[in-house]
């Protein structure tokens, strides 16, 4: 029962004393008033405040109640009394971690005493807007990206955290409309105890959104003065727990602390590590949506609990962690400093599981035996053998020549069966492509996991594939408009990407490019001081396919380089097999940074000449022109960022836009005739 005594003289030295008796232990404030007749509303207020506090538990230690990050050196920390008795500022120290430092660079000792109810402010020597009683604390030197700590002597531990320590979030640490850069912050009226406990490395500030009231950088209206309202707080009841697959299930606790007095729901987050999905190995009650539960809290609870139903499955598998979050809770409730619970789902399964370890094999028919690998896991408890189903694509046949590929062990009615030793881990089988003399397509064989002993399973990577590239077919012949440049970047490092110097470029063709294709490719200006003759102080290169055919319609994306020689032209997508071999001497294709013209060309030969006279010929086909960007087709004998357009070219160039480094298609992308799709690119407002 509280007790209240209110003596109110009139002669210099009133006085107010409030008596509050809190279980056995009294708890006395005497204070002496003058004018306490016109204070007297203000000291009824007072003792509403008291009472409504400890009505609903008490806070037990000091806490960060205030934190202004301002202009210049206006930089504040207030702390807080919500005890019953005076504090001992002696046994505390205030620290700074800078910049995601792992250890204080400032650390202030505190000193005096700290009465119940009662702030003290912090604030920089420079600091000026708060005109309050303050106390100089060099650790007042943050910015919105260091972390603050109260620290207590006595006991070795923190007794608040404000930020991350030991990580650097950038320039601050932000929730939603909150940030701890150029702003003043105030602890909410419901938060009775510090953040103890350092949050996750990972940079998180979880308690920022839930736990602090954000205003307007220099805003000082509020130090000096803090309210608490102490309330429940709900913590989870270990950082860890785990139960084997075979539990059937597990209660997760979450720990409230004083008892609620009302009907409050708490959200929690939800997770995956690892290979965990839900619903295939584990659901929970109340179930998870869109990657939360919500729990329900009755009206005097001092816990709560969810369900976590677990999956008992037959593959061995890595264990798998949940990690469950308390993110949010009604008004009524405080979320304290222990929010995770890390659950860990631990495998019971010992059978062996089978599993293609070699998912894919892509390779010319010249490229022989190649071995496709497995892994069993644990090590087979005793010899056997698992089989295969072979399913062949179009095209494709076992046997020896004319047909493609053979195995070993060899297949049965279309089924390979592979054999191990007890205690192994690995098995293998080979497949050997043939180098037949027959132009073909492409083509793939699926090797399928059909069967394993009893006591084994078939794990989830259970295909392996062979894809068999031609190397017969006779090598693409292009004519003037068989290859549309898509996309031209000079630039490609001040996009972000690749390094200085590189370009990249982007065309498909409208026949397949076979293995062994061949065409040039130059950044020679055409006419450039001689009509009819190229330039020849710039790049020009002949390219060649290596690898398998790439179909009409595919995408082809080049990376060129600011080097010379075999490496001055590499293949990007939708591989890298191409060779690149120099036709004019030393020199490099290099697109110029704002504008630069480029030639596919098939056949002939290119003649340099005389490097710098700009006299060299080329007796090919010219198929493709992107022109110099931003510019029209116009040689000019003293830049290498001008040319004119050869002849049988006026149809089969990319348009000029108004770009200087970058051209890109930018239209329609429905399918189309070759001729329509030639037109769409030169046309300039696609572009």
């Amino acid at each position: 029962m509280n007790k209240v005594r209110l003596t109110i003289g009139l002669k210099d030295r009133p006085t107010f004393v409030a008596v509050m008796s809190k279980g056995a232990m009294p708890v006395l404030f005497e204070r002496p008033m003058r004018n306490a007749w016109n204070r007297l509303p203000s000291i009824l207020a007072g003792m509403a405040f008291l009472f409504a506090t400890t009505s609903n538990g008490q806070a037990t230690d000091l806490i960060i109640s205030e934190y202004v990050e301002g202009s210049s050196n206006n930089k504040y920390i207030e702390l807080y009394n919500g005890t019953a008795a005076a504090i001992n500022l002696a046994d505390y120290e205030l620290r700074l971690y800078a910049n995601g430092a792992a250890v204080p660079g400032t650390t202030n000792a505190l000193s005096g005493s700290l009465a119940a109810g009662a702030t003290i402010v912090y604030r920089n020597s420079a600091a000026t807007i708060y005109l309050g009683a303050t106390t100089i604390a060099t650790v007042c030197n943050f910015n919105g990206d260091d972390a603050i700590a109260l620290w207590k002597v006595s006991t070795s531990s923190f007794v608040d955290i404000f930020g991350n320590i030991g990580c650097d979030p950038g320039t601050a640490w932000t929730a939603t409309g909150i940030s701890t850069l150029d702003r003043s912050l105030v602890r909410n009226t419901n938060i009775c105890a510090g953040v103890t406990i350092d949050p996750a490395t990972a940079c998180p500030f979880p308690t920022l959104g839930s736990e602090w009231t954000n205003n307007a950088i220099d805003v000082v209206a509020n130090l000096g003065s803090h309210t608490m309202t102490c309330g429940p707080t709900v913590t989870m009841a270990v950082a860890t727990a785990s139960a084997l697959e075979s539990a059937g299930s597990a209660t997760i606790t979450l720990n409230i602390t004083p008892a609620t007095t009302a009907a409050e729901t708490v959200t929690i987050g939800v997770v995956n590590g690892a290979g965990a999905i839900y619903t295939t190995d584990y659901t929970t009650n109340p179930v998870t949506t869109a990657g939360s539960i919500t729990r329900t809290i009755p009206a005097g609870a001092t816990s709560a609990t969810f369900t976590v139903n677990i999956v008992d499955d037959v593959l061995t598998e890595a264990n798998e962690t949940i990690t469950f979050t308390i993110t949010g809770a009604s008004a009524g409730i405080s979320l304290g400093s222990a929010l995770v619970t890390a659950f860990t789902i631990v495998d019971n399964d010992v059978t062996p599981t089978i599993d293609f370890s070699t998912l894919n094999i892509t390779v010319l028919e010249t490229a022989g035996t190649q071995t496709f690998n497995f892994s069993i896991n644990p090590a087979a408890p005793a010899a056997g053998s698992f089989t295969l189903a072979i399913t062949n694509g179009p095209g494709a046949c076992y046997g020896f020549s004319p047909c493609d590929y053979f195995t070993a062990p060899a297949q049965a009615a279309g089924i390979i069966t592979v054999s191990f030793l007890a205690g192994a881990t690995t098995a293998s089988f080979n497949a050997t492509v043939i180098n037949d003399l027959n132009p073909e397509s492409t083509e793939q064989v699926t090797f399928t996991l059909s069967g394993v002993p009893t006591g084994f399973a078939i794990g989830s990577n259970n295909i392996g594939t062979l894809v068999i590239g031609d190397n017969d077919s006779p090598t693409t012949v292009l004519d003037a408009g068989d290859l549309v440049i898509v996309g031209v970047n000079s630039n490609t490092f001040a996009c972000g990407g690749g390094t200085a110097g590189e370009d990249q470029i982007s065309f498909f063709c409208f026949k397949t490019i076979e293995y062994g294709t061949s065409f040039m490719i130059s950044d020679n200006g055409y006419s450039r001081c001689t009509a009819g003759l190229w330039g020849n102080n710039e790049g020009t290169v002949l390219v060649t396919r290596t690898g398998l055919a790439i179909p009409a319609g595919q995408v082809i994306t080049l990376r060129i380089t600011n080097s010379s020689g075999p490496t001055n032209v590499q293949g990007v997508a939708p591989d890298a097999n191409w060779s690149c071999a120099t036709l004019n001497g030393f020199t490099t294709i290099n697109l110029n940074s704002g504008g630069d013209q480029l030639f596919f060309g098939q056949g002939g030969v290119w003649t340099t000449n005389t490097i710098g006279s700009h006299d060299a010929t080329y007796s090919g086909s010219v198929i493709y022109g992107s022109p110099p960007t931003k510019l029209s087709w116009s040689a000019l004998c003293g830049s290498n960022q001008r040319s004119d357009l050869p002849p049988g070219l006026p149809c089969f160039s990319m348009a000029p836009t108004l770009a200087t480094d970058f051209n890109k298609y930018i239209g329609p992308m429905t399918a189309a005739t070759q001729r329509d799709w030639v037109i769409r690119v030169d046309d300039q407002t696609k572009g």
